[in-house]
Order: C-alpha cells, then sequence, then structure tokens
C-alpha cells in the first residue's frame, strides 16, 4: 500500500514517524505546502514536514495550489489512500476521488463539534475539561465526513496549544494505524455526524491574540495558553512615550487564581523571563 502524506505542520511529524514505524505501509510519499519567506531577511524555508522527508529520503512534493498540475504529479505516486493532517488547502473533488481507498484526515476535535482550521485554540479558549481526536473520510464538504473513530483525551489545567495538539495527533496515528486494516477489507462500521451537535470555529489570525486586559484573569492564561506556540500572545506596552510589542509566552493562575506571567519576548528581542523584564523595563505600562 502507498500512503500520501499531506502535511504542513511540524506537530504532525508525529504522526508521518509513526507511520513509517508501521509495517502496514508499503511506501510513503510527502505532499507539503511551499517553502515560504521567513524572518527579517525573508529567507525561503521549507516546512518542518519537507526538511524530515527530504532527510529521510522520502519523495516530497510541493504545491501552492491543488490545481491539475498539482493532482497529476500526485497521480503519478500511485496512491491507494491519502492521509491529511493539518495540510492548509482545501482538497478539489478530482484529488479526494483519486485513491482506491479515498482521503482521510485526522482531525484534533471530537467531530462534529470545533469544525474548522483552529480547533485545539477554541477548545482552550473556550475552557472545556475534555477533547479528542478523529479519524474521518473527507468528502467535498471536508470536516462533514463520515467518523471511522474517534477518542477522548483528558485536558490538563496547564496544557497549550502545543502540548494538547500533540497528544491528540499522537492518539490520531495510532487510531489510524488501528483501524487501517478493517477500513481497507470494507469490515469497518462507520457512522455519520450528527447535524444536530457540530459548531464551527473561525480559523484563528494574528489579531485574535492580542490580549485584552479587561477580561478575567483566567480568560487571560486561557488565551496565553492557547495561542502558544502560534500566533503567540501578544500586548503593546509603553515605556518613556515610545510603544513596542510584547509577546506573553507562558504565564499561570496562582493559588488565588491571580494571573502570574512567567516568559516574555520583547519585539526584535529573545524571550526572557518576566522577572528580568521588569528590572530591565521599571516604568513601564500595559495597553
Amino acid at each position: 500500500m502507498t500512503l500520501g502524506f499531506f502535511s504542513s505542520d511540524k506537530r504532525a511529524l508525529i504522526v508521518l514517524k509513526k507511520i513509517l514505524q508501521s509495517d502496514l505501509i508499503d511506501s510513503v510519499f510527502v505532499v507539503t505546502q511551499r517553502d515560504k519567506p521567513f524572518g527579517r531577511k525573508k529567507i525561503l524555508k521549507p516546512t518542518a514536514i519537507a526538511e524530515f522527508a527530504e532527510k529521510e529520503g522520502l519523495t516530497c512534493l510541493k504545491f501552492h495550489q491543488l490545481d491539475d498540475f498539482a493532482i497529476q504529479q500526485i497521480k503519478k505516486q500511485n496512491p491507494d489512500i491519502i492521509l491529511i493532517t493539518c495540510y492548509g488547502l482545501k482538497f478539489p473533488k478530482k484529488l479526494i476521488d483519486l485513491p482506491k481507498y479515498g482521503c482521510l484526515n485526522i482531525h484534533p476535535s471530537l467531530l462534529p463539534q470545533h469544525r474548522g482550521a483552529s480547533p485545539v485554540h477554541w477548545t482552550i479558549l473556550l475552557d472545556e475539561k475534555a477533547t479528542g481526536a478523529s479519524i474521518i473520510k473527507i468528502n467535498e464538504n471536508w470536516d462533514e465526513g463520515e467518523i471511522l473513530a474517534q477518542k477522548k483525551e483528558k485536558i490538563f489545567d496547564y496544557d497549550n496549544q502545543e502540548t494538547l495538539c500533540t497528544r491528540l495527533f499522537e492518539i490520531g496515528a495510532d487510531l489510524f494505524l488501528k483501524i487501517l486494516p478493517s477500513y481497507v477489507t470494507g469490515s469497518l462500521k462507520t457512522k455519520k455526524q450528527s447535524p444536530n451537535q457540530e459548531t464551527y470555529e473561525k480559523k484563528v489570525a494574528k489579531n485574535d491574540a492580542r490580549i485584552d486586559w479587561t477580561k478575567s484573569d483566567a480568560e487571560i492564561e486561557r488565551v496565553i495558553r492557547a495561542f502558544y506556540p502560534w500566533p503567540i500572545a501578544w500586548t503593546m506596552f509603553s515605556e518613556n512615550d515610545r510603544e513596542k510589542r510584547l509577546k506573553i509566552l507562558k504565564a499561570h493562575l496562582d493559588e488565588n487564581k491571580k494571573l502570574k506571567i512567567d516568559k516574555v519576548q520583547v519585539q526584535d528581542k529573545n524571550p526572557i523571563s518576566f522577572a528580568d523584564f521588569l528590572r530591565g523595563h521599571p516604568h513601564f505600562e500595559f495597553l
């Protein structure tokens, strides 16, 4: 069996590595987004998925869009099945219909809850206590496809987007490999998503991560966890009539549920402890 792995997110490396270790898959090729400009000098940088694939000697295809040219290149790889994990581009019907066993998706939520591109962000922002991973067979409506498997996962008070996403992708990878034999033989029972339980979450943008200091300490702390490591919670601060951006990388609530900031990063500087920030900026004000 040949599997096409579609992803542009470094956290999905967990999934790819588990697939490569499995004896259920004969060969794997990778599809990811094209190199993007990075940093102040705008140097083109490949995705972490591409870097890993090239290091492992896997065929790696990079596309800006899944047009007819891209589909023809993918077709040449003769995929029996395609697995998508945070790829970032919508699949056209031509591509969905290409593999013998269709296109499956690992979605980090208990669908039909939290459909959309940013389920983990919103799970934390909404202070939910549990979530999960779903394996679905995608159709033209993407997140509305039939559910092949699901597993619930607890959310801990310390979880941020990175730690929770990592666990959910690990669970999703194990689920995919567990159900793959019964799925390809047609013996796996699937279920349709309930149309009465769906929720849709908007895609997160950088401006969503700006801290609103009128919110409660608990809400601000969730914003900081939900947006790490992307796009990272931020605020503006002023000192000596100058304004700068400050990223809030880590914080926690003390025993009295008061917000305590642990780690920050001033614009164009390296990350530092908040204690060091205070020593260097004794007269600042959050905006």
